[in-house]
């Protein structure tokens, strides 16, 4: 019994008179155990030791992996683990890298493959898929080129690099354009290509929300706001360059096209389009508002190298009225129309305008401080006004010429008190089957005391021609041989 007394000393299990432990399950080097059931051990859920074999004090801090399985009972479903030898994530054995957060940042349970993830606590350790923002730091002027968020087709063009061939086309030196965009969209579209539209910003939008008669809610593929805030700051809701070289010289090109293009494809007769329209909230007047201003297309030439074809267009068949001009006042009686004024250099190279309206009272109106743009002149050939019947012309509002019916009369306003036809030296015809003169008392003046008063081919006989002739005198007709009524 005494040789027996150390060696139970040794092996308290058997000096306490218990069964050996048995292993349950497979369990990993160094892991830390746990009880199963009486005399069964197995690898602790959750919890391991280092290299070294040491147990977990507080239960969440090792050397080596951590891990927690969804089943307490055995090593089988979910199991998450901290690989924090190699700063990874272990999900169902494939590990996930992670930096920067410690591997502390948590995901959602589930996610779609190229989605964004962003932030979804103010403590920076919640992530989520869905909305997102990219916030840069400049709280300053800022003074280099960037973006707060980029998306590039391709490494091999930047932003920076085809804004500079689109300045350098312009006369600035490469390198010297300088950008900065909330967000930057950067395609380059290869020869080969197959799909229908490439784009550096796509907005694509499906409206099913009524709109008021407020105007909202409004439903915008693309949106554009801006506000100049402060003294001397010119804002731009729009701004494209359109370039046909890299380099900026002079090139050979052909095919190539720069435009930019508005589509509508209606279906129903009871929709409407507005092309492009203009308009605004404004509650003071403007120092100057032009709703389209065309700049030279060689600026700052004006004109001597290149030149627009025309600045409106319209191609046939597109429409049938190619303006529409509104009244200068929205309520109110005898409102002229808004009006064209067209601008000129005069004969002393000072600018001048001639001025055109449409009124009730006086129709089709021109004004010209000018006296000499006052005028209408038909040019190319022979040209012709044209007038419905009862048509005439107004000369200080009094008619001067008239044609109603089969009459037409000239000067018969009341209104005249001389009316003059022909002058002293110019041959003067008056034909007709049947010729009435009269007027007040039916006094009939000639000048000078004889005057030749028809060309009598037929009257008499003889080679000569015949006249008759007025003797202004003596009120009395006669005829005349020779070359005049002496």
């Amino acid at each position: 019994m005494k040789k027996l007394l150390p060696f139970l000393l040794l092996v308290p299990q058997l000096a306490w008179g218990q069964a050996a432990v048995q292993q349950a399950g497979p369990v990993t080097n160094n892991s830390a155990v746990m009880w199963a059931r009486d005399h069964q051990i197995r690898k602790a859920a959750g919890e391991s030791g280092d290299v070294a074999g040491k147990m977990i004090t507080g239960g969440f801090s090792a050397v080596g992996n951590v891990c927690a399985y969804s089943n307490t009972t055995d090593a089988s479903g979910i199991a998450l683990c901290l690989d924090a030898v190699n700063g990874r994530l272990i999900y169902n054995g494939t590990g996930y890298p992670v930096s920067g957060g410690g591997g502390n940042v948590v995901g959602p349970v589930s996610s779609t493959i190229g989605e964004l993830a962003s932030f979804n606590s103010g403590v920076g350790m919640a992530i989520k898929q869905g909305a997102a923002q990219a916030t840069d730091n400049k709280t300053g002027s800022i003074t280099a080129s960037g973006a707060a968020l980029i998306g590039n087709s391709v490494t091999g063009y930047t932003g920076q690099q085809i804004l500079d061939y689109a300045f350098t086309a312009s006369g600035a030196l490469p390198g010297t354009s300088s950008i900065y965009d909330g967000a930057r969209g950067v395609t380059h579209f290869p020869t080969g290509s197959t799909i229908n539209i490439g784009s550096g910003i796509g907005g694509y939008i499906v409206n099913d929300a009524v709109t008021a008669v407020s105007g909202f809610p409004a439903a915008a593929a693309v949106m554009g706001v801006g506000v100049a805030a402060s003294n001397g700051a010119k804002t731009w809701g729009i701004n494209t360059i359109l370039t046909d070289t890299t380099t900026g010289a002079i090139s050979g090109g052909t095919g190539k096209a720069l435009n930019n293009e508005f589509d509508f494809n209606v279906t129903s007769p009871n929709t409407t389009v507005l092309g492009l329209q203009l308009g605004g909230s404004s509650v003071s007047q403007p120092a100057s508002a032009y709703g389209v201003a065309l700049q030279p297309l060689d600026s700052p030439n004006f004109g001597t190298i290149s030149r627009w074809t025309a600045f409106l267009a319209s191609v046939e068949g597109s429409t049938d009225i190619f303006a529409s001009i509104g009244a200068k006042a929205h309520t109110g009686a005898s409102i002229h129309s808004a009006s064209l004024v067209f601008q000129f250099k005069d004969s002393s190279s000072a600018d001048a305008n001639l001025i055109v309206d449409g009124s009730e009272s006086g129709g089709l109106a021109v004004f010209s401080a000018n006296s000499i743009a006052r005028a209408v002149t038909i040019t190319g050939g022979p040209g012709r006004f044209a007038a419905e019947d009862g048509s005439g012309m107004n000369i200080d509002n009094k008619i001067i010429v008239l044609g109603s019916a089969g009459t037409a009369s000239l000067g018969g306003d009341s209104g005249w008190t001389t009316v003059a036809l022909g002058n002293a030296t110019a041959t003067t015809g008056l034909f007709g089957s049947t010729i009435n003169v009269g007027g007040a008392g039916n006094t009939l003046n000639i000048v000078p005391t004889i005057t030749k008063f028809l060309t009598l081919t037929t009257v008499g006989a003889g080679t000569g021609k015949h006249f008759l002739c007025i003797d202004a005198a003596t009120k009395q007709t006669f005829e005349g041989t020779g070359a005049s009524c002496n």
